[in-house]
């Protein structure tokens, strides 16, 4: 039986681990749901959008340990699981593909991909606009 001090210092390092991970899909899925709100096919020269990626990837690892480790592992997984369409990683695709990517996990029978692109979409939109209304009105 594994200590339960032990079992907090697997799961942190689990975490950080899924994370480091997770990181650069968090920031393609930010960059590709705010994108597609504002109607573009990139972010380029828009303001942030790289802080917002930040914070998403801040609220995942700071959920509680079930929640953190479940959400970051199914981002790693979308990630990868781009390669069995389009050949490369979801953070690898061009715009069209991963909002044909995100439209099938959209579309998906199975309701946690569903609600995985979901996340991303109202949370990455709600965090970008507070960075502006922040931005705007202090």
């Amino acid at each position: 039986m594994i200590p339960i001090a032990d079992t907090g210092r697997l799961i942190r390092s689990a975490r950080r681990r899924l994370a480091r991970r997770a990181s650069p899909v968090v920031d393609g899925l930010t960059r590709t749901v705010i994108a597609d709100q504002l109607g573009r096919a990139d972010v380029a020269g828009l303001d942030f959008v790289d802080e917002t990626a930040a914070e998403l990837l801040k609220k995942l690892t700071g959920m509680p340990a079930y929640l953190s480790l479940a959400m970051l592992g199914t981002t790693v997984a979308f990630d990868q699981s781009a390669r069995v369409r389009g050949g490369r990683k979801f953070r690898s695709l061009d715009h069209a593909q991963r909002m044909a990517w995100l439209d099938l996990w959209r579309a998906a029978p199975i309701g946690v991909f569903r609600d995985f692109v979901a996340f991303y979409e109202k949370m990455g939109v709600f965090v970008y606009y507070t960075h502006i209304e922040e931005a705007e009105h202090g």
